[in-house]
């Protein structure tokens, strides 16, 4: 008999407060509101002893050394 697949859901809220830079305009231009949220969702399989972790998060751009970090985070729990 094969093994039960699992599924586990989750989003989160990663808008940040009113008065962080815009990405993408001038470099001195900070938010005054929140026109559009920003959230961060993740998926967690597993079946028998196979796990894998997929991430969406909603921002433009996302450094190396951060990505790395979230991985790391990730393998460690």
């Amino acid at each position: 008999m094969k093994e039960k697949l699992l599924l586990g859901v989750r989003k989160v809220d990663i808008t940040p407060e009113p008065g962080c830079r815009l990405f993408g305009y001038v470099d001195d231009l900070y938010s005054e509101t929140v026109n559009d949220p920003l959230d961060a969702t993740a998926f967690a399989f597993s079946q028998g002893e196979v796990s894998s972790i997929m991430v969406s998060i909603t921002v433009v751009s996302l450094s190396q050394e951060l990505s790395d970090r979230i991985r790391s985070g990730i393998s460690e729990k």
